[in-house]
């Protein structure tokens, strides 16, 4: 996902998996300018698998990460982003999902 020109995203519930850049920003390239910062919020969201970076800002830009899943946690998160409760760094069940649906539809 590119964001640019002053742009504002809030990206909820969402999972970017398996995306690809050329320089940065795999998952999230957030591109502000001086004039028209970047600002992106992700909130209970899954980035993994993207290459080259999760998440990925500019000086101008700032992502909000919180109550997320993000591959490699803090190390994955490049420049100017505040986050809390970045989430386990494990593989995910979505990755299998027929283990992930047995052990949603288990009764307990």
């Amino acid at each position: 996902m590119f964001l640019t020109l002053g742009a504002q995203s809030d990206i909820i519930n969402c999972t970017l998996s398996k995306n690809r850049a050329t320089d940065e920003g795999g998952g999230i390239y957030n591109r502000g300018f001086e004039t028209m910062p970047v600002e992106t919020i992700v909130v209970n969201s899954v980035l993994w698998n993207n290459n080259p970076d999760q998440i990925s800002n500019n000086i101008y830009s700032s992502s909000n990460i919180s109550y997320s899943d993000i591959q490699d946690g803090a190390d994955a998160l490049k420049k100017a982003v505040a986050y809390s409760r970045l989430g386990i760094e494990n593989n995910h069940f979505f990755s299998q999902p027929f283990i992930f649906n047995r052990v949603m539809l288990k009764s307990i």
